[in-house]
């Protein structure tokens, strides 16, 4: 990129910006899908799965850190890619990039469809599911043309009302819990057999996955140097926790028991009822327009 089309940057994405995007592009859909995944996989020893490989992630996350801190430029993995690699392997790994984005914003786009089913049921049916997503993909792209600034607002937003159902969720979940039964279980938290921990690995992977939208933006955020490696590690350790957090609460909530709907819905409403399942519902759709906002 020249230095005369890098000029027309805005430079509108601070700290905090920088960590929305970072937790907006790890925290979709997947949370809610994951839960029994994992306590299926691994029982009682699926809650610690996201605490040590959220710290092994921590190696790959510091490098991308320190790649941005050096190449300042838009473009992330693909300028990484050509100042290393060169041109050729630059074009591969944008083209690749491109395709991932564009398979992940559809893929989304039908998950939130399917939740938002769960109340509004028009949705998922023929013509009705075609001008949704046509009108969610509409309000995507204009909400990047209109700005910077407009994208980054409706970012904060979405964040808000994504994440203070999960703080309530966790800290009520947790104030219900019976603790003294609870250490006793996981006192006797048994290591599952590595073939059973590599499956674990692969789901926690995907949960991992995303935290890069951040440093293609690089050319857009204020002091990228110093920025992006601390949202990067901070947002990535917090997540982590939270992670962990939500799958112990889940586990000694429902237990391995396969639940009749999506997993985190079906702790909500254990907890709060069918008002709390409702509500989870409605943040499954939120969390997922939030994952395709950083996206896009």
């Amino acid at each position: 990129m020249s230095s005369e089309n890098k000029s027309l940057l805005t430079k509108g994405i601070g700290g905090i910006g920088a960590a929305l995007l970072v937790l907006n592009g790890l925290i979709g859909a997947g949370i809610f899908a994951l839960p029994a995944k994992m306590a299926a996989e691994l029982g009682a020893f699926s809650p610690y799965i996201f605490l040590i490989f959220g710290a092994l992630m921590l190696a790959i996350v510091w490098c991308f850190g320190q790649l941005a801190a050096l190449y300042q430029e838009t473009g992330g993995p693909v300028v990484y890619a050509q100042k290393g690699f060169g041109d050729a392997a630059a074009f591969q790994t944008g083209f690749i990039y491109y395709l991932a984005r564009a398979t992940a914003i559809a893929a989304n786009m039908h998950v939130l469809l399917l939740y938002a089913g769960y109340v509004w049921p028009e949705l998922n049916a023929g013509i009705g599911k075609s001008f949704a997503i046509i009108a969610l993909t509409t309000a995507l792209i204009v909400v990047n043309i209109v700005g910077l600034k407009a994208a980054m607002r409706s970012l904060d937003t979405i964040s808000v009302l994504k994440l203070l159902p999960f703080v309530a969720l966790i800290a009520v979940g947790y104030w219900q819990l019976d603790f003294s039964t609870a250490l006793v279980r996981s006192s006797e938290t048994v290591v599952p057999a590595f073939d059973t921990i590599s499956a674990g690995a692969l789901l926690t992977l995907y949960a991992f996955i995303g935290f890069e939208t951040v440093v293609v933006t690089s050319g857009e955020t204020s002091s990228p140097k110093k920025t992006i490696p601390r949202a990067l590690m901070l947002t990535v350790s917090g997540i982590a926790i939270f992670y962990f957090c939500v799958q112990w609460l889940y586990w000694h909530t429902v237990g391995p028991a396969k639940p009749d709907s999506a997993p985190l819905i079906a702790l909500a409403n254990m907890i709060f009822g069918e008002t709390g399942a409702l509500i989870m519902t409605l943040t499954a759709v939120v969390s997922v327009a939030g994952n395709l906002l950083a996206n896009m």
